[in-house]
């Protein structure tokens, strides 16, 4: 798929800005009531790229891919419409525009019962496995990153972390290998390779968020605050001896023998696994698998 030109100048073009309705990391989204039908359209708004800035260039690609990343993914009911990329050269500032979804599973997350949490779980796996099957690796897989449309289904939305999942590092690495230790994921959401390795398969990584996914969407909290040694739920799920958790929690670090230990799958291991469903529970922990080569993958699921 070739890569979409981006339009010169500015959300007002697209139609009338109804202004701010969130900001994500150093981005602002705006609402824009469209010239063209009246449909509504969110769009991030980058911070303006300095004509000096020595990563000029690089800042420019990573907002075009983004972009493109977002519409290669289309062609799926659970994938939000990614539509325009605009630019004003006069300011250096990028703009991505996407379809509008006042609804949010952070918001909505309270009020779900069992059906819903399995239905809208389920539609999350294959939103994602329809990226996988495109060659794509999210990587951001959380609660606040889906939306619903009018009817209740699922929207995934923001590509700012997603890639190829075929990306390689100039040394010799697997072909679905990424480079960059930690840099998948919010942090309760990052897998055990992701802080181990400079290699590892981004799409596996997806699969560890949706189990952590699964358990916020049951039990209404997080397992762990962050996915580090700082956390002792963290520590104590992937396996570190109960003698270790102070060390660990101290952020110190501590052997493994073996590296890609098993988690211990149960509910003692994750205080409040128990409250996800019977019909998901083994899921849970196929996804939360400690080993990713082990783990359950979006696109081999299997459903019940």
């Amino acid at each position: 798929m070739p890569i979409a030109p981006s339009i010169t100048g500015n959300p007002t073009d697209l139609g009338e800005d109804l202004g701010v309705i969130g900001h994500g990391g150093s981005s602002t989204v705006r609402l824009v009531r469209r010239n063209i039908d009246g449909g509504l359209s969110a769009v991030k708004e980058f911070p303006p790229i300095a004509a000096d800035s020595s990563r000029r260039d690089a800042l420019k690609e990573c907002i075009k891919l983004e972009h493109h990343i977002g519409k290669l993914a289309a062609g799926h009911a659970g994938i939000a419409e990614t539509q325009e990329l605009i630019n004003d050269p006069s300011t250096g500032t990028w703009w991505i525009a996407t379809t509008y979804h006042n609804r949010r599973l952070a918001a909505e997350v309270w009020d779900l019962d069992t059906a819903d949490v399995e239905r809208i779980f389920l539609e999350i796996v294959e939103a994602v496995g329809h990226m996988h099957g495109k060659g794509i690796a999210y990587g951001d897989v959380k609660l606040e990153n889906v939306l619903f449309d009018s009817a209740g289904h699922v929207k995934l939305v923001d590509f700012g972390s997603a890639t190829y999942a075929g990306c390689l590092e100039a040394r010799d690495a697997d072909a679905t290998a990424n480079a960059f230790p930690g840099d998948t994921h919010t942090p309760p959401y990052a897998p055990p390779e992701s802080f181990e390795s400079r290699t590892y398969d981004r799409q596996r990584a997806d699969a560890w968020a949706i189990g952590v996914l699964l358990y916020v969407m049951s039990v209404r909290e997080l397992p762990w605050i962050r996915a580090n040694n700082g956390s002792v739920a963290w520590c104590r799920f992937i396996g570190v001896p109960e003698n270790l958790h102070s060390t660990c929690a101290a952020g110190g670090q501590h052997p493994f023998d073996d590296p890609f230990g098993r988690a211990t799958c149960s509910s003692l291991a994750v205080p409040g696994a128990g409250r996800v469903s019977k019909r998901l529970q083994g899921m849970l922990w196929e996804y939360l698998e400690r080993d990713p080569s082990m783990r359950l993958m979006p696109a081999l699921r299997g459903f019940v």
